[in-house]
C-alpha cells in the first residue's frame, strides 16, 4: 500500500512538473518575439526567455483577458500594484499605493498612482491620477494616449490645470518652505515617451505662479553689502552686458524658464570628469534667489526651492530692482563681490563709467569668475568667443552700433589685475 502511494505521489509530482514546463513552453511560444519586434527578457523561476512586448500588451488589454486580472496584486520595486476591471468604462485599472520611482535621478514618492487603459486595435488611451503623499487635496488628474507598433510604444499625455502647490507636494514633499509659503497658480503639463528607447520629453507651462510668505525681499535686504551700491540704470553698458551674458530674455520672462524644470525631471544631473555636479544655467532672478535660499537639498529640490524664492521676488520687486540686486551682489573673481568694487579693481573706474568693451569683458567673467581671471592673466583676455557672443546679444542698439561694439571688443586689450 505504501509503495503504491509513493508511486502515486511520484506520478502526481511528475505531472505537475510536466504541466508547469508545458505551460512555460506554451507561454514562451505564444509570447515569443517575431523578427524585428520589441522584445524584453522575463524570468519565470529558473527559466528566462524573451517575449514580444507588443504581444504582451495586446494580451493584457484584450477585452476577454483583461477582466481576468481583476483583484490581482503584485509586489514590484515601485510598490504594491493592484489590478481592477472597470466594467462600465471597459478599462483596466492599475493602482500603485504607496508608490515610488526615480525621475531624472530624483526620488519621487506618491500616496497613490492610478492608471487606466483601454485598447482599440493599436490605439491605447486612459486616465492618470496622482495623489501626493500626505495631501488631503484632490488628486492630480490627466489623460494619456498611446500608439502601439511592433517596434515600439509611443505615449503622449496631458495633465491640465494642475495646482502648482500640488505638484510641489508630489515632487518635493519634504521641502520646509512648503509649510509657510502660500503658493498660487496653475500648470499644464504635457509629456511624450517612447518605449523601449525610454526617451522622455516634458513640457510644463505654468500660469500666474505667485508665492508669498517667504520674505524674499527682506532676506535680500539683510544680506551683507558687497561694497557701495552701484545704482546703475538698465541702459548702462554693464547692465546690458550682464543681461546679454546671463539672461537675454530677463525682461520678458517671469523669472525662470519652464524648460529647466523639464530637464531636471527627465535628465540626470550633469557631472564633470571628477564626478562633481556641473553648474546649471540660471536666469538673473534665479541667481538672486540662490543668494538667499537655504542650501543642502538634492538638485531637484534645491532648484524648486529657488523657484519659490524667485516667484516671491518677482511678486515683491520689479525687474530693475532684481537686476540691481544681482549686480551689487554677484561674484566677479579674485574674491570680489559686487560690480562697483569689480569695476574699480579691474578698470580703475566706477561701474557707471565703464566703456562698452570693458563692460563686455567684465560680464564675460561671470560665467567662470576664477577661470576667466586666470585666463586673462595667462592669455591676455578672458574668453574671446564668449566676449564676441555677449557683444552680439546686447539689446537696445542698432546694427552700426553693434558692429562697432564687436570690433572694439575684438581689438580691446586691458592689462590683467
Amino acid at each position: 500500500m505504501k509503495k503504491a502511494l509513493r508511486y502515486l505521489l511520484y506520478a502526481l509530482a511528475a505531472l505537475v512538473v510536466t504541466t508547469l514546463v508545458a505551460l512555460t513552453l506554451i507561454v514562451k511560444l505564444v509570447l515569443a518575439p517575431s523578427p524585428g519586434e520589441w522584445e524584453q527578457q522575463i524570468k519565470l523561476g529558473p527559466i528566462s526567455f524573451d517575449v514580444g512586448m507588443p504581444t504582451v500588451i495586446r494580451l493584457f488589454t484584450v477585452s476577454w483577458f483583461a477582466p481576468q486580472l481583476d483583484g490581482l496584486s503584485l509586489t514590484t520595486r515601485f510598490g504594491d500594484l493592484r489590478f481592477a476591471w472597470e466594467e462600465r468604462s471597459q478599462h483596466l485599472a492599475v493602482q500603485c499605493a504607496p508608490c515610488s520611482a526615480q525621475l531624472g535621478g530624483e526620488p519621487l514618492r506618491a500616496a497613490s498612482v492610478k492608471l487606466t487603459v483601454k485598447r482599440e486595435v493599436t490605439a491605447l488611451e486612459g486616465a492618470i491620477e496622482l495623489t501626493p503623499a500626505g495631501s488631503a487635496a484632490a488628486p492630480i488628474q490627466g489623460h494619456w494616449e498611446g500608439q502601439l507598433s511592433q517596434k515600439d510604444l509611443v505615449l503622449t499625455g496631458e495633465v491640465p490645470d494642475g495646482r502648482i502647490d500640488q505638484w510641489y507636494a508630489l515632487l518635493v514633499p519634504a521641502l520646509p518652505e512648503l509649510q509657510r509659503a502660500h503658493i498660487e497658480g496653475m500648470v499644464d503639463v504635457r509629456g511624450r515617451m517612447s518605449l523601449p528607447a525610454s526617451s522622455f520629453v516634458l513640457q510644463p507651462r505654468p500660469d500666474k505662479f505667485k508665492v508669498s510668505g517667504l520674505g524674499a525681499r527682506e532676506l535680500l535686504n539683510q544680506r551683507s553689502a558687497c561694497g557701495a551700491p552701484s545704482r546703475l540704470h538698465n541702459d548702462s553698458w554693464i547692465a546690458r552686458a550682464v543681461v546679454a551674458a546671463q539672461d537675454p530674455d530677463f525682461f520678458q520672462h517671469a523669472g525662470f524658464e519652464p524648460a529647466a524644470l523639464a530637464a531636471l525631471l527627465t535628465e540626470p544631473p550633469a557631472r564633470d570628469k571628477a564626478g562633481q555636479l556641473k553648474p546649471v544655467e540660471r536666469t538673473v532672478s534665479e541667481r538672486v534667489a540662490a543668494l538667499i535660499a537655504p542650501t543642502g537639498a538634492t538638485p531637484l529640490a534645491q532648484r524648486m526651492r529657488e523657484w519659490l524664492y524667485v516667484a516671491d521676488l518677482e511678486d515683491s520687486m520689479d525687474k530693475p530692482a532684481i537686476l540691481q540686486a544681482w549686480l551689487d551682489n554677484a561674484p566677479w573673481g579674485d574674491s570680489l563681490c559686487g560690480v562697483e568694487p569689480a569695476a574699480r579693481y579691474y578698470f580703475k573706474r566706477s561701474a557707471a563709467r565703464l566703456e562698452a568693451a570693458q563692460a563686455v569683458w567684465l560680464a564675460t567673467l561671470q560665467a567662470d569668475p576664477a577661470g576667466g581671471v586666470a585666463r586673462w592673466r595667462s592669455e591676455g583676455q578672458p574668453d574671446p568667443a564668449r566676449t564676441k557672443a555677449v557683444s552680439e546679444r546686447i539689446r537696445g542698439i542698432n546694427y552700426r552700433q553693434r558692429d562697432a561694439l564687436i570690433r572694439s571688443v575684438a581689438a580691446a586689450h586691458y592689462p590683467p589685475p
